[in-house]
């Protein structure tokens, strides 16, 4: 089973993408580096570049579906692990914007049963705690990485609030002390999907609606992400690529599977789709006329949340990596700052970020997943190419731009 924040993700937004590209990448090296990426062992991935007016490259290399000689394009569906927080994380965002969600209030407020650290029942824990992961609320890998947490053949059946409620009750079957770290909330940082699977809920009791269906109602309709669901009902399961795994030097197919707290990784969505929505960021929240977020929230959104002064400043803040809401702010050699985050789950990498400067961005998807060394030395490289090429002055002009609908 494959851990969504995995080292090579650690390796690669830690180490890599601090360093300073100061190569020119040009169309005909993004062509032979994907042929590179594709002999490593890759089946297919997709790949869009954009900025603030919306999708200037998309393009998709290899196959969505090996067997059966189906291509992967830029319209291909998949899921695409942890960048699905960076929906959540707005989506709470848009109550608290309302005033019906106070990132610092104690989530008990607004659940239907109660969340207390074992160790430190009189610390409440908070939105902006769940969003920043300082909850002190760990993954158990008995249960988030075993068949309860992942369910092949279809989407998980168990219901988000019944599993987060046996999670977190005491005498409850799935229910531990260990599904704690042993320090305060609001004190450090511990990745933790299972906090968004808290998130969601917490959106689900003060909307009172399904989480899917808010997301869809004031995310992917008002942005036009037709492909876009948390769910395989929600989409075109034609266009949804076979998921694979590269072990013992050949791809291995993996069954397609629902998650038990889906809103930390289960969005399905193609590049061009989830590029409506990072290009509606980079605009703080505006693109086409419709807005989904006013300029102040995505403002704040996009803020490190550890530094001096703030709610969370007993948290130790790196100065190359830190931690907004949701989101990685990541400091390159250079000098310049990006923002972004990556996904990884069975059969499935990906990667979005872009630079709040030039308001240029880039998403990256594959439907493969290896620890190999070549594949993995084969992605930093091609995504090395594709900052590169982002911070172009003339990218507009590449032959292969069209507009993003």
């Amino acid at each position: 089973m494959f851990v969504k924040f995995n080292l090579f993700t650690k390796i690669l937004m830690c180490c890599l993408l601090i360093s300073s590209f100061t190569a020119r990448a040009t169309e005909l090296d993004i062509e032979s580096e994907s042929k590179a990426l594709l002999n490593s062992g890759v089946s297919g991935f997709s790949i869009a570049i954009l900025d603030h007016n919306g999708l200037i490259l998309s393009k998709g290399y290899g196959y969505a579906d090996v067997k059966n000689k189906i291509a992967m394009t830029d319209k291909t569906i998949q899921n695409i692990g942890s960048i699905s927080k960076t929906i959540t994380g707005a989506a709470a965002m848009q109550l608290v914007e309302q005033g019906k969600l106070d990132l610092d209030e104690n989530i008990n407020t607004y659940l239907p049963f109660s969340v207390l650290h074992p160790d430190f029942p009189n610390t409440p824990i908070t939105a902006r705690q769940l969003l920043t992961h300082t909850s002190a609320i760990v993954d158990r890998s008995a249960i988030y990485d075993g068949d309860l947490s992942y369910h092949y053949g279809g989407d998980n059946p168990i219901p988000l609030g019944n599993f987060l409620k046996d999670y977190f009750t005491p005498k409850e079957a799935i229910y531990s002390v260990d599904n704690f770290a042993t320090y305060a909330p609001g004190t450090e940082r511990k990745y933790s999907n299972i906090a968004y699977g808290l998130v969601a809920l917490v959106v689900e009791s003060i909307s009172d609606m399904p989480f899917n269906d808010f997301t869809k109602k004031h995310i992917f309709t008002p942005l036009g992400m037709t492909s876009t669901g948390w769910m395989l009902s929600d989409i075109k399961q034609s266009d949804h690529a076979q998921l694979y795994k590269f072990e013992d030097e050949e791809l291995k197919k993996i069954e397609w599977y629902g998650l038990v707290t889906w809103p930390d990784g289960g969005l399905r969505t193609s590049v061009t789709d989830l590029s409506k929505f990072i290009v509606t960021m980079i605009n703080e929240g505006r693109h086409n006329e419709i807005h989904i977020l006013e300029p102040k929230t995505v403002q704040s959104i996009f803020r490190p949340q550890f530094s001096q002064g703030s709610v969370l400043s007993k948290v130790k803040e790196i100065d190359s990596y830190k931690q907004a809401i949701t989101w990685n702010v990541i400091k390159r050699k250079s000098g310049d700052t990006i923002i972004g985050h990556n996904g990884g789950d069975p059969g499935i990498r990906t990667y979005t970020y872009f630079d709040p400067q030039t308001s240029k961005g880039m998403v990256l998807f594959l439907n493969t997943a290896s620890r190999d060394e070549v594949i993995n030395k084969a992605v930093s490289t091609y995504i090395q190419s594709l900052l590169s090429i982002m911070n172009q002055k003339h990218i507009s002009k590449l032959p292969i731009a069209k507009p993003l609908g």
